[in-house]
């Protein structure tokens, strides 16, 4: 590895918000950022995204600026292409409509020295906020213990989150890429990190986080019956990592919906539970109906 840690920026016409990035930057510790490389992957941008990073490049930085284009084929297929890119020993996604907060540089390089000998620790969880600096779901309780993200959420502390992982692991846990699909949930990878590994819990808010409207989640309900073979296999994994019955019955039942919006066996489920999938059929049913409404 040739650098301490790569910020990775997936794009797709992210013109007119990605400049928030480069000044978040700007405003670190510039004696830290010869250490950072920043990993721009465009998925396809049609706007005039790569002008401005190549007047970016040609100025005197303080960090390292490489720029991939590629063609559109969703957030994760950029997300895939930058764990392989990647020359930072450590790896943390700033996504274009979102920025870093003052220090969270410093704070990040201070927090890796206290796990860089504990191979049971996949990297950093922190906190995200929204530009008027109020919280995205809740902070941490004080001092509390490495645990994986699933663990959090079953506990109340889930929502979007700062994420830093060691990029020899990340590198391990590509995304499916499905034909004919252009998103996929990144839960569909935390999840199967989260069964082998834990996360330093930070209270550091890491990352300025601004919904835009024509962003992924917007329109959540077409964006899910779109890319239901990525959704059957998050709810396919979630089955398993269920720790009560009622929560396992939740994800059968979506499992059931999404199986039925598109076939594609190759994803289908493989675990202990089929039981509780055939027994929830006829309620997936009717959440196949209510999706195709919704859509």
């Amino acid at each position: 590895m040739k650098k301490k840690i790569t910020i990775f920026t997936p794009t797709y016409n992210r013109a007119h918000t990605i400049t928030r990035v480069y000044d978040s930057l700007l405003r670190q510790d510039w004696s830290l950022l010869s250490d950072i490389e920043w990993l721009i992957v465009d998925d396809g941008s049609v706007d005039n995204t790569e002008s401005i990073v190549s007047f970016w490049k040609s100025e005197k930085l303080p960090f390292t600026i490489r720029y991939i284009k590629q063609v559109n084929g969703g957030k994760h297929t950029a997300f895939n292409r930058a764990t392989k890119e990647s020359e930072g020993e450590f790896f943390f996604t700033v996504d274009s409509d979102d920025w870093l907060t003052d220090n969270s540089i410093k704070y990040i390089f201070e927090m890796l020295d206290n796990i860089l000998n504990e191979k049971d620790i996949v990297g950093i969880i922190a906190l995200k906020c929204f530009p008027d600096g109020k919280l995205i779901g809740n902070s941490y309780p004080i001092n509390c213990e490495n645990s994986s993200a699933y663990n959090l959420f079953l506990q109340g502390y889930g929502g979007e989150r700062s994420l830093v992982f060691r990029t020899s692991i990340i590198k391990q846990y590509p995304f499916p890429v499905i034909k004919g699909e252009y998103f996929c949930t990144e839960s569909v990878v935390y999840d199967q990190i989260d069964l082998k590994y834990k996360y330093l819990v930070s209270n550091h808010i890491l990352t300025v986080c601004e919904y835009q409207e024509d962003g992924l989640t917007s329109n959540i309900f077409p964006l899910m019956v779109q890319n239901s073979v990525g959704y059957k296999i998050y709810y396919s994994q979630r089955i398993d990592m269920a720790v009560s019955l009622r929560e396992r019955i939740g994800y059968a039942i979506r499992y059931n919906a999404f199986n039925l919006l598109k076939k594609d066996s190759i994803y289908d489920y493989k675990g202990k539970h089929k039981l509780v999938l055939w027994l929830m059929f006829p309620f997936g049913l009717l959440a196949y109906f209510y999706y195709k409404l919704k859509k």
